[in-house]
């Protein structure tokens, strides 16, 4: 089972409590809350890149943010290239090129 596929059968356990057990079951939907977060960590995203200046007439996009807690990268400075975020863990996918186009 894939992490998607398990955030999707946790999410319907937490839907379940939810529909019959309410304020029951209210530290099992927390503790299931705490693994589909988790999981969702662990699926990369692409960080939001950004341009802040120019270098022969071109945007240089040399900034980078989580895409979850906004860990500014800075390239050849802080993190830039990290597999995770620093702060907050999120597994973070940096194919997508400097000028935010899809590397091959």
């Amino acid at each position: 089972m894939g992490a998607k596929r398990a955030i999707e059968e946790l999410k319907s356990r937490i839907a379940l409590i939810d529909g019959k057990y309410k304020n029951d079951m209210k530290d099992y939907k927390e503790v299931l809350q705490m693994a589909v977060d988790a999981i969702d960590k662990q699926i990369p995203m692409q960080p939001r890149y950004e341009g802040d200046g120019y270098c022969d007439g071109e945007l240089v996009y040399d900034m980078a943010y989580c895409p979850k807690c906004d860990h500014d990268f800075e390239y050849n400075i802080n993190d830039w290239g990290s597999k995770f975020c620093p702060d907050c863990g999120q597994a973070l996918d940096w194919s997508v090129g400097e000028e935010g186009e899809e590397s091959e």
